[in-house]
């Protein structure tokens, strides 16, 4: 299959006690220093904000685990990068203002990042040389996130390494399993497994056995709302579906935390998406509700 999201640089920063290798690396993508341990909640809605095609991304570096994002754009797009970094789950955010020298009048703000020392707070410096963005019009938010469950034997000081365009997530894959007897009609036997886990996106595949088509289709709503939840995301979309050999069925699954972003951009589509596809955002919170009190 072919993957529809740009890898991420990644790169391991090693340390040990009798000695430590300091790597500079130049990054052409966003991206963290992110420890091996850190929420996946938080990882993934992070990175995802990092992404946000709204906001220009003019490069950046990491030294060790500290990470230095460079950023463009207008007022609008700044309040809505700092709105979704503060509804991040267990992430701190703090905001700085600085008039940082910029030749080419670019530069609005840049992201510092340490993944060693502090990993669960970020910093956002204000460029206050940008011509763009005007601080009367600035919309702070609250800068501490909502908090995360409490996941046991957590460590978010293990080993940090840059995330690649898979990942690696604190919780497991997804799979359901149903086989559910229905007198008088056809028996709902189904499986839906969650295959690969990127930034942005998951690929699952489902095996229908028997089902009508109503129970088979909230069935699979159900294992697509289930990665949601362990993402900590709003809101998912259907992507693309196919057939596969053996006669399951392939999906590929979106997760954002605005159901405004445009598709094809946020998650970087090489083909538009059909308009005769029920191409809609899924509310994370509406399902809540039609599952709740459901194994």
């Amino acid at each position: 299959m072919k993957n529809l999201l740009t890898p991420l640089l990644c790169a391991i920063l090693l340390a040990t006690a009798a000695q430590s290798f300091a790597l500079t690396f130049e990054l052409d993508r966003p991206g963290l220093a992110i420890p091996k341990d850190f929420p996946a909640a938080t990882r993934t809605n992070l990175l995802a904000v990092l992404e946000c095609p709204e906001c220009k991304f003019l490069g950046g570096s990491a030294f060790n685990s500290n990470t230095h994002l460079k950023y463009g754009g207008d007022t609008s797009a700044l309040n809505r990068f700092l709105d979704a970094l503060a509804k991040c789950p267990g992430l701190t955010l703090s905001i700085r203002f600085y008039p940082y020298g910029d030749d080419s009048g670019k530069l609005g703000w840049v992201v510092d990042h340490s993944g060693d020392r502090e990993p669960e707070k970020i910093c956002v410096r204000v460029n206050l040389n940008s011509k763009r963005v005007i601080l009367d019009d600035l919309a702070v938010p609250d800068t501490r996130g909502p908090a995360l469950a409490a996941a046991p034997n957590a460590n978010p000081r293990a080993t940090a390494e840059l995330p690649a365009a898979n990942p690696p997530a604190a919780a497991p894959l997804i799979r359901r399993e149903v086989k559910q007897p229905n007198p008088g009609g056809k028996d709902l036997v189904m499986t839906f497994e969650e295959l690969r886990r990127d930034a942005k996106t998951s690929t699952a595949t489902v095996k229908h056995v028997s089902g009508a088509s109503v129970p088979s289709a909230m069935f699979i709503a159900r294992g697509a709302f289930d990665i949601a939840k362990a993402r900590g995301s709003a809101y998912f979309i259907n992507l693309k579906e196919w057939e596969a050999e053996g006669g399951t069925r392939m999906y590929l699954i979106g997760f954002a935390l605005d159901q405004n972003v445009d598709p094809k951009t946020y998650f970087d589509l090489k083909e538009p998406l059909p308009e005769d596809k029920r191409m809609l955002f899924l509310s994370v919170s509406a399902y809540e509700r039609i599952f709740a009190g459901q194994p």
